[in-house]
Order: structure tokens, then C-alpha cells, then sequence
């Protein structure tokens, strides 16, 4: 930055979890230089922040932003609630590695549609290419990045549903290893995701104890998260225990009927786990409605060879019947996504052509004279595979444990978007544009959470987990990414309804000691770095 920036007389939550205090703040270049009473000079900016917070700036440790920032380096969506940092690449969702063949990577942008946009050329092939698109393109955050077990698998293996050989379980631990060297923070794995949920536990056991060795972050979107979530939710536990790997359960939640009002059993096992020496930590979005392709209703044995078989699969009126019935009725390992309400809670939200977007399947389905299970099949036909849903299946109260927990961090589960420019999708799910300031408003206004500790369930916490170096906290030294807002005006906008709208409140943002928002105003700089 060109000028010294001081803050003066705000509400300092430094991070740490300790109460507010009044104090200056004096940024210089990237970087906090002090606090406490600072004489301004001639050559300062002034900040007013009288009756302010000044906070560090969030970290979402769980999006899906990795090809919406190489469309849009400077999307308002996250920054304009106070996000500052991401962590992408999770769900096993990791854009590589790729093999150099059009037919593949087609292959792959089908499995990953749901993070994809259309208007973004894939013009890589290695994490090393695409670390330097990111680069060359500029972001307004800081990222952190995972590799995506998933991604891995299908470059190794294509979609078969079987184990690894020896030589190919070596050639997967060899590219982890490889990119772990080289600057990702960790692995993730999308166990309800094809070819993700293709891999066992032994295979995972032997991924984690990879992550291990360079200590790194293994994130897990479980292998159920309705009938099963107890079964998956072990499952990681056992992976964590027995490697030492430092775990993070990915969006955890009581998904389906039969888990309502179950949150306490989960957190109880997850704490006996840690107590037995595991290292396990978790986030969630603060809503109790979640977002997934619809591919979701279909079972992992219907996905082996991609998303290109299973609609090869769907089209055979000799198979068809057979698949319906499991998609009814389930088989042991799988249970049934839309049976459990009918399809009136999944929410059609966005599809190719455009067409049942703001329709329930059960609503798809009256109005074509059929039942919710053949709804789904002709709704992803017709969209080749790409149609997104909102499923709303969780408790508040569900919800609110896992928010209050001390372990639980927070992720949008989302991708940056700005509606000023060409819409990625023109009806997502609320938490594109309201994640944090929706955190911040229900949370922090009504105290439920303790406003320092929020903000540290939001800063340092996730700082340290996912080894953002020197960021999470305002103290001398450590780079400058900052918030400063008056609780009462923050506001998310977005429904479900009408979701792509700005959250408001936050006053000026920073990363890396530059403005990002100023009065309010989302600007169009690129301060962010690929950390």
C-alpha cells in the first residue's frame, strides 16, 4: 500500500478468543505493525473506527471456489462478509491432476459440474498449471488449497469400483506426496461421489498416513449422511485413530429423518475419539438446508465409469426398472435419497437447459404424470447429468449444537460469485452470498455464541488448523487482513427464494493491507495470494 493506514478507537476482537478492546491499529505495507495508542502522523491514512468492531478477517475453511476464481479474481460474494481466506479443493473436488486428453478432462468437468462454470477454459493439467493461473489471474483472497482424493483416484484408476494394485497405490501415494511438497495443505475425500466412494478404508487408512508424514489436513465429506451417518462417521473416526492424521469432518450435520435431534450422539463420539487420542475438528454451514447434484439420488453403483455411464445406464429400458427400484428402496450400504419425503424437500435449483429450476422433484413429478424416482431420471437426462439441488434436511437445533460446539469451524460449502457479472448460477443456495454474515447476525447479535468467540471459531482457529502462517490474528507482525463493521448493520440478504443478494454491513476490508471493501463498497483489486 502506498500510505501507512491507521485505525483508530475500534473494538479490537484480536482472534484469540479474549474480549474486545479499544485500541488503534497501524498497518504498513502487508502487515500489522502495532496496537495501542498510535499519534497519527501526516503521512497516515486515518481510519475512524469509532463504535466498530475490527476483527481479523474470516477464513471459509470449506468452499468450492476453485474454478470460480479463475472466471472472476474479484467476486464481492464472500468479501463484502468479511472472507478474507478460503480453503477450496474440498469433497475430493480438487480441478487436478489431469491427464493430457480432452476426453478425460470432458470426464472430469462432468463429475465436478457442480463447482464448474462453462466460461472458464481448463487450460491445465498439474497443480503446479494451475497454481500459476491462479497466479497470473489474481484473486481478492487468500487460498489455501487441497488435493482431492477423488481427483487422484480418477487419474490413476479412471471411475472403477475396485481396489487399487499395488502399482497403482503407489503411483496415487506418489502424486499426493508430490503435491503436498509442494504447497497444498492436505488431502480431502468426497466419500458420497463417484470415484471417490469407490475407495475403502483401508485405501483412505494408507492416504492419511501420506497426509500424516508432511502433516497436513485429512478433510472428509463422509461416506453417509443420512441412514449410514453413524456407520460413516466411525469410519473416519477409526482413520483418524489409527494414523494420527489430523482430521476435519467436512460440513458435519444429522441429514434425514431418522438423524433428527441425533447431534449429540455424533459430537459424543467424536469426543470420546479425541479423548482416545485422535485429532479431530469439524465445520458446518448455518443453514438446514445443504446443496448437491442430483446425481446424489442415484446409487455409487449405477456411477462406476462416470457420469457419461450412469446416463447411459438410466437410458436402458431393460435396466431402468431395476435402477428405479433401488433408488426406492436402497440396498445395504445405500439407502434411498428421495424416498424419504417423496422428493418435496429437494429443491431443483439450477440445470443446463434451464428448465424445472424453482420446482420441487415432487413437484417435477405430478407435472409430468410420473413418480419422484422417474422425475430424477428425466431431469438429469434431459440436463446431461448437470442439475444442482437444495435438500433441506437437518434440525435447527442440529444445527446450533454444531455451531456452538468448541471444536466446530465454519465453511459456506460454496463458490465466490458476483452478481454484477455474468451469473455462475442464477438461483444457488443462500449461503453463496450469506454464509458469515448469516454466522454474524443470528450468532453474534443474540450472543448464543459470545462475539469473541465467534470471531475465533473464525480467525485463528481455522488459521492454525489449516496452516494459514501468520494470519487469524491482529498482532504485530502478522499480515493484515482485517474487518471493520458495527454488528447491528450486518445483514444477510440471500433466501432461498431470492438468493443472489450482497450481504451488507460490513464496512471496510482488507487482505493483505489493502482495501478490498472501503465504506461499504466492494473494490476491483487483487491483494490476495495463493498461500
Amino acid at each position: 500500500m502506498d500510505r501507512p493506514i491507521c485505525i483508530q478507537n475500534a473494538m479490537v476482537i484480536d482472534g484469540t478468543g479474549s474480549s474486545p478492546v479499544l485500541s488503534d491499529i497501524l498497518l504498513k505495507d502487508d502487515c500489522i505493525q502495532c496496537l495501542g495508542s498510535i499519534a497519527p502522523t501526516s503521512d497516515m491514512e486515518i481510519i475512524d473506527g469509532r463504535g466498530m468492531f475490527c476483527t481479523p478477517g474470516f477464513i471459509d475453511v470449506h468452499t468450492h471456489s476453485d474454478i470460480s476464481f479463475l472466471y472472476c479474481g474479484n467476486p464481492s460474494g464472500h468479501i463484502l462478509q468479511g472472507v478474507t481466506s478460503e480453503v477450496t479443493g474440498n469433497c475430493g473436488y480438487s480441478p487436478f491432476p489431469l491427464r493430457d486428453d480432452l476426453q478425460f478432462i470432458q470426464k472430469r468437468r462432468n463429475s465436478l459440474s457442480l463447482i464448474d462454470t462453462p466460461l472458464v477454459e481448463w487450460k491445465w493439467h498439474t497443480w503446479p498449471q494451475y497454481k500459476a493461473l491462479l497466479k497470473q489471474q489474481g484473486v481478492n483472497e487468500n487460498l489455501r488449497i487441497l488435493i482431492g482424493y477423488g481427483s487422484i483416484r480418477a487419474f490413476v484408476m479412471d471411475y472403477d469400483d475396485r481396489r487399487p494394485t499395488t502399482e497403482e497405490q503407489a503411483r496415487v501415494e506418489a502424486i499426493l506426496d508430490e503435491a503436498l511438497r509442494d504447497g497444498v495443505c492436505g488431502l480431502s475425500v468426497g466419500l458420497g461421489y463417484a470415484p471417490d466412494f469407490y475407495a475403502d478404508t483401508e485405501e483412505l487408512i494408507e492416504a492419511a498416513r501420506v497426509v500424516k508424514r508432511h502433516n497436513g489436513i485429512f478433510a472428509f465429506h463422509v461416506r453417509g449422511e443420512r441412514l449410514t451417518l453413524f456407520q460413516a462417521i466411525k469410519e473416519v473416526l477409526s482413520i483418524a485413530l489409527k494414523t494420527d492424521v489430523r482430521t476435519e469432518i467436512s460440513h458435519l450435520k444429522c441429514a434425514g429423518k431418522v438423524n433428527v435431534g441425533r447431534m449429540d450422539e455424533i459430537l459424543a463420539l467424536i469426543e470420546e475419539a479425541n479423548r482416545s487420542g485422535a485429532d479431530v475438528t469439524f465445520d458446518a454451514y448455518p443453514y438446514t438446508a445443504g446443496c448437491s447434484y442430483l446425481g446424489l439420488v442415484f446409487p455409487p453403483k449405477y456411477h462406476e465409469g462416470g457420469i457419461a455411464r450412469l446416463l447411459e445406464r438410466l437410458s436402458d429400458s431393460t435396466l431402468l426398472p431395476q435402477i428405479l427400484r433401488d433408488m426406492e428402496y436402497g440396498y445395504p450400504g445405500w439407502s434411498t435419497f428421495i424416498g424419504e419425503q417423496n422428493g418435496e424437500n429437494l429443491l431443483i435449483i439450477s440445470t443446463k437447459s434451464g428448465n424445472s429450476v424453482g420446482k420441487t422433484i415432487a413437484e417435477s413429478a405430478v407435472s409430468w404424470g410420473v413418480t419422484p424416482y422417474e422425475a430424477a431420471v428425466r431431469l438429469i437426462l434431459e440436463n446431461d447429468g448437470i442439475v444442482e439441488m437444495v435438500m433441506f434436511q437437518c434440525d435447527q437445533h442440529d444445527v446450533d449444537l454444531v455451531a456452538t460446539h468448541p471444536w466446530s469451524m465454519f465453511g459456506s460449502d460454496s463458490m465466490v460469485m458476483d452478481p454484477v457479472k455474468a451469473p455462475l448460477r442464477t438461483r444457488p443456495h443462500p449461503r453463496y452470498y450469506g454464509a458469515f454474515a448469516h454466522l454474524l447476525a443470528n450468532y453474534g447479535k443474540s450472543g448464543q455464541i459470545p462475539i469473541e468467540s465467534l470471531v475465533h471459531k473464525m480467525t485463528a482457529m481455522p488459521a492454525e488448523r489449516f496452516g494459514f502462517i501468520q494470519r487469524g490474528k491482529i498482532q504485530p507482525g502478522y499480515y493484515a487482513d482485517l474487518c471493520l463493521f458495527r454488528l447491528e448493520d450486518i445483514k444477510a440478504l440471500a433466501s432461498y427464494e431470492a438468493p443472489c443478494q450482497l450481504s451488507v454491513g460490513m464496512r471496510h476490508v482488507f487482505v493483505n493491507g489493502q482495501f478490498v471493501v472501503r465504506d461499504g463498497q466492494a473494490l476491483d483489486t487483487k491483494p490476495g495470494r495463493i498461500l
